[in-house]
C-alpha cells in the first residue's frame, strides 16, 4: 500500500514541471492519466536521443501513467475528458493563462463537475500580471529572477545551467508541496482548491543568503562566496582531468583538510581570508592537479571535511551509495 494509492490525476500537462509532479505522484501510489491532444501532443515526445519515434526521455517521465489522446478542444472530446474529471481527484494543466478556459476546462468550469477537485495550473509567471501572457523557459525565469547573474563563468559571464532548475525548484516541487497540502485541507473541510504555480515566483527563496547579503551591502553586487570566489567552495582539477568538489564552507572543514594534507600555513580563521583574490589559490589549484581523481576520493573517504569527486552521468549508476539506496533505477528505470 502506498500513500497515494487512493487519489486519481488527470494530468494536461507538457514537457517537464507538472509531467514530472503527476510522476512522483504516481510513485506515491496515484493513478495518473495523462491527456494530450492527437493534433498537439507533449513536445518532450520528440525530445532526443529518440526510440523509434518516441523520446527515451519521454518514456521515462511518462512511464507509470495511463495516456489517452483526446480532443479536448471539441465537444465530444470535451465530454470525455470531464467523465475523466469527474472521477479524479487533482488536474494538472500548464498552458497559458486562459488557455483552458477557452476549452471550457478552468476551474470554474471544472468545479460546477466536481466542486472538491485540487485544480493546479502550472505557469512560468503566473495567471495574473505583467508578464503573465509571456512566453517562457526555464532559463528566462532565472534570468528575471536574477538567480541567472549569481551563476558566473569567466568575465562573470552567466553560465546557462546543464539542468531545469526554474521548472523542478519552482515548478515541480512547489506544486506538489501545494496538492499535497490542498489534499490535508480537502481531507479536513471537503473542499477542493484552485493552485496557481509561478515558477518565477516559487524559486525566490533560493536568494535567501544572496539578496540577505546584498541587503546588508552597499554592493549592488555582492560578491557571493558560493559561486567560486573563496578557496574552500570550489571546484578543482586533478591530474587525471576529473573534477573534485570542495565544500569545506565552514573554517573548522577548511583547517581540517589542510591539516591532512600537510599544508598548515594555508590554515585560517574566517571566510574573508578564503576569498580566492586574497589567497594563493593557485597553490591550491597545483596540489589537486598532484593527484587523480579516484586518489583524491579515497583521502576524502578517509577524512572528514566535504570533498567529493564530480561524477558523469555514466558514474552516477555505478556509485556504491545510489547502488546501496537505488535511486538511479527508482527515478530513471527504462
Amino acid at each position: 500500500m502506498k500513500t497515494l494509492d487512493d487519489i486519481k490525476v488527470v494530468d494536461f500537462s507538457h514537457l517537464l514541471p507538472g509531467p514530472l509532479a503527476s510522476k512522483m505522484l504516481a510513485q506515491m501510489g496515484a493513478k495518473v492519466t495523462k491527456v494530450e491532444r492527437p493534433d498537439r501532443k507533449d513536445g518532450l515526445r520528440y525530445f532526443p536521443p529518440m526510440d523509434g519515434d518516441t523520446s527515451w526521455v519521454f518514456k521515462n517521465m511518462n512511464r507509470n501513467k495511463d495516456i489517452k489522446f483526446i480532443a479536448y478542444n471539441t465537444d465530444r472530446g470535451r465530454t470525455k475528458v470531464l467523465e475523466l474529471i469527474g472521477e479524479a481527484d487533482i488536474v494538472i494543466e500548464q498552458f497559458r493563462p486562459g488557455a483552458m478556459a477557452s476549452w471550457k476546462l478552468s476551474y470554474d468550469h471544472i468545479r460546477t463537475v466536481k466542486p472538491d477537485i485540487i485544480y493546479v495550473s502550472i505557469t512560468g509567471y503566473g495567471q495574473t500580471g505583467p508578464y503573465a501572457n509571456h512566453a517562457g523557459h526555464d532559463i528566462n525565469y532565472l534570468g528575471y529572477s536574477g538567480i541567472l547573474s549569481l551563476i558566473t563563468g569567466q568575465k562573470n559571464r552567466p553560465v546557462i545551467p546543464g539542468v531545469q532548475i526554474a521548472d523542478i525548484v519552482g515548478g515541480t516541487y512547489p506544486a506538489l508541496i501545494a496538492i499535497l497540502s490542498a489534499l490535508y485541507h480537502r481531507r479536513r473541510t471537503g473542499v477542493g482548491q484552485y493552485l496557481d504555480i509561478a515558477m518565477l515566483e516559487h524559486i525566490l527563496p533560493m536568494l535567501n543568503i544572496p539578496y540577505a547579503q546584498h541587503q546588508a551591502s552597499e554592493d549592488s553586487q555582492y560578491p557571493s562566496f558560493l559561486s567560486g570566489q573563496i578557496v574552500n567552495y570550489n571546484i578543482y582539477q586533478c591530474a587525471d582531468d576529473k573534477w573534485m568538489a570542495l565544500g569545506a564552507l565552514e573554517v573548522k572543514f577548511w583547517n581540517a583538510f589542510c591539516q591532512s594534507v600537510q599544508k598548515h600555513e594555508w590554515e585560517r580563521d574566517n571566510l574573508d581570508a578564503l576569498y580566492v583574490d586574497v589567497f594563493p589559490f593557485h597553490e591550491v589549484e597545483v596540489l589537486f592537479k598532484s593527484k587523480s581523481q579516484a586518489e583524491w576520493t579515497a583521502h576524502s573517504l578517509q577524512h572528514d571535511f566535504c570533498l567529493s569527486p564530480v561524477l558523469g552521468l555514466d558514474e552516477i549508476s555505478i556509485d556504491r551509495h545510489l547502488m546501496h539506496k537505488d535511486w538511479i533505477n527508482e527515478l530513471f528505470s527504462k
